[in-house]
């Protein structure tokens, strides 16, 4: 649908709506035979009456409908630019902020009413959370970086990352090499994509698009048609400017992938 039939259909809409309202308020004030002329007078400016022939209400729906519309269509747009106009005025919005929260201190001491006083676990400053919070976590801290410079420090079998995979007393290199055996298509991948990024190739690709791709071949080498081991092979090469998109990307056996070498 063109903006211009919505436009009409909404002016109708609008239009009709209005007819309804102002018919509504004439038979309130034929049933009320008391009101003199002065008080019809007053209950019209209160009914707040719009004339939908008067040109200028007609513009301002117009531009209403407009923004309303080109908000929906450029959401994305309008996204990145908001974050473009926060980061060229950081220092701006940080006093806006401060002042801010000195104009409304005293909401945030009604609020910290129903929470409870407790202590960061690194740098031991005070501060509120809900009951909830206090009572779900072993220590609580005030920021992220408290977190980070405290984790630091923590036992391993306590650490979220390694709870029911890394044993007591195991070391990372045992752990690593346990985990690089159990999925040989992820360590493929993101080696792929550490050469991709040494190249400084466009793009990126995804293990799900390769998977699809794949599929889609039916498990076949691209070349022989064949039911091997498959591997990435790049359309046009990273060493001549290729990307590194899932569209330059196409399934080859080892022996087809070592033959094809750097040709496009």
């Amino acid at each position: 649908m063109n903006n211009n039939n919505i436009l009409e259909e909404f002016f109708v809409w609008e239009e009709k709506n209005l007819i309804d309202q102002n018919q509504n308020s004439l038979k309130n004030e034929k049933q009320d035979n008391s009101v003199t002329t002065i008080e019809t007078k007053t209950n019209l400016m209160q009914n707040d009456w719009r004339d939908i022939t008067d040109p200028k209400l007609r513009k301002k729906m117009r531009l209403r409908e407009y923004h309303k519309n080109y908000r929906k269509t450029n959401k994305d747009k309008l996204k990145t630019q908001r974050k473009q106009r926060n980061y060229n005025n950081k220092n701006l919005l940080k006093i806006q902020r401060k002042e801010w929260y000195k104009n409304n201190k005293h909401k945030f001491k009604e609020k910290n009413k129903t929470r409870i006083e407790v202590s960061c676990k690194n740098c031991l400053k005070i501060f509120y959370v809900k009951l909830s919070y206090h009572n779900k976590y072993k220590r609580l801290f005030c920021s992220r970086k408290c977190y980070g410079e405290f984790r630091k420090f923590i036992p391993v079998n306590e650490q979220s990352a390694y709870k029911g995979v890394r044993k007591v007393g195991e070391s990372k290199q045992i752990y690593h090499r346990r985990y690089v055996k159990k999925h040989p298509e992820l360590i493929a991948h993101l080696k792929a994509r550490r050469y991709a990024r040494k190249k400084n190739a466009d793009g990126s690709h995804t293990l799900k698009e390769w998977d699809d791709l794949i599929i889609r071949f039916d498990n076949k080498c691209a070349f022989c048609k064949e039911t091997k081991k498959l591997t990435k092979d790049h359309i046009i090469p990273l060493s001549k400017g290729g990307s590194d998109f899932i569209t330059n990307i196409q399934p080859l056996c080892r022996s087809c992938n070592s033959k094809k070498h750097n040709k496009i």
